[in-house]
């Protein structure tokens, strides 16, 4: 991950985008980092979803129907949150489910959400995943 001092992190816009540029750009992110590639699952199809990217590619999150937040990425500190905060705006309530690894857990807590349940070893011999939710107040 990078820091691009010439991306105003807080002044970031989140677009709603094509199913297909979505996965073109997270696929690139899981094929350039290794840590997107250890935590993010990459589904075959993105044509269920709400997807969102800014102008500039270095991030994005997708929505299910259910308001299931998958695939949150970014290639810039500091974006991460921006791209959550923007999910947070748009939707009511929001669950999704990651694997239990520090960054994560305090990354979501730090935005809101709740652990709601925890299945150990959820992948067997793979780390244990989070189920997280956040409702809007």
């Amino acid at each position: 991950m990078t820091t691009r001092p010439d991306i105003d992190t807080y002044r970031l816009i989140f677009n709603r985008v094509a199913s297909g540029d979505f996965r073109a750009a997270l696929l690139q992110a899981i094929e350039t980092s290794e840590y997107h590639r250890e935590n993010i699952d990459l589904k075959s199809s993105y044509d269920d979803y709400e997807c969102w990217m800014p102008p500039t590619p270095i991030s994005g999150f997708a929505v299910s129907k259910n308001h299931e937040l998958v695939n949150v990425f970014s290639g810039v500190c500091g974006v991460g949150s921006s791209a959550v905060k923007c999910a947070q705006e748009h939707y009511d309530y929001l669950h999704l489910n990651c694997y239990d690894t520090t960054f994560l857990k305090n990354f979501y807590l730090k935005n809101d959400f709740k652990i709601v349940d925890v299945v150990p070893s959820y992948i067997p011999g793979k780390r244990d995943v989070l189920f997280m939710e956040w409702h809007k107040n």
